[in-house]
């Protein structure tokens, strides 16, 4: 009888802990700055789906499969991060995980464990490029340009990372006079990642013209 008035205490609390979240589906920041992130994301994701539609003619039969991944999964990422930049959804993701946390008593272990989340998320972000750059060695005039972009955008995050959970990473700013830049590596990197994909776009639309 107790095991089974603990199995459905146990949902119960889980689900009063979950419903004390305070997290809103509303635009997070309504300036000028932050829009212009956002629709740089727009703006990349739909170059990058249409790399990913267009691959063969853009880099040949050769990897095509490998090409429609990278573009087409960049694609999602790149909306992704449009959504996230308004709703701030690691917000809403962190706050689930403090709730799971709490309700198996693994929240101490989860709180000393944020600098190893910060520096995996670094490694495996440094992993996905260094797969990409092995794989495009042969192409890498078609990609140096998306890395770029995609490392300016992975700096921003990994840093953001860090100051949402506490860990100290160091600071652009101490190169820059003390002008804070990692915003400004956000828009930039998205729109590195947009130049990249309809540079590739318009020059295999002007070689099929020839």
């Amino acid at each position: 009888m107790w095991n089974r008035l603990w199995s459905i205490n146990v949902p119960m609390e889980l689900m009063r802990r979950l419903s004390e979240i305070k997290w809103e589906a509303k635009v997070g920041d309504p300036y000028l700055l932050a829009w212009l992130v956002v629709a740089a994301y727009l703006f990349a994701a739909f170059g990058c789906i249409a790399c990913a539609i267009r691959a063969e003619q853009i880099f040949g039969r050769h990897k095509l499969n490998f090409h429609r991944t990278v573009w087409g999964g960049l694609g999602a990422v790149m909306l992704f991060l449009a959504i996230n930049k308004q709703l701030d959804l690691q917000t809403l993701f962190t706050q689930i995980m403090k709730v799971l946390a709490k309700n198996w008593d693994i929240y101490e272990l989860g709180r000393r464990s944020r600098k190893y989340f910060v520096f995996g998320l670094g490694l495996f972000s440094a992993g996905v490029m260094a797969w990409i750059m092995w794989n495009v060695r042969r192409q890498w005039r078609r990609y140096v340009i998306l890395l770029l972009g995609v490392i300016f955008i992975v700096r921003f995050i990994i840093v953001r990372a860090g100051t949402f959970y506490g860990v100290r990473l160091p600071e652009l700013s101490r190169f820059t006079g003390g002008i804070r830049v990692n915003g400004m590596l956000e828009l930039t990197g998205a729109l590195v990642v947009a130049a990249s994909a309809y540079l590739n776009l318009w020059t295999a639309q002007k070689a099929r013209r020839k």
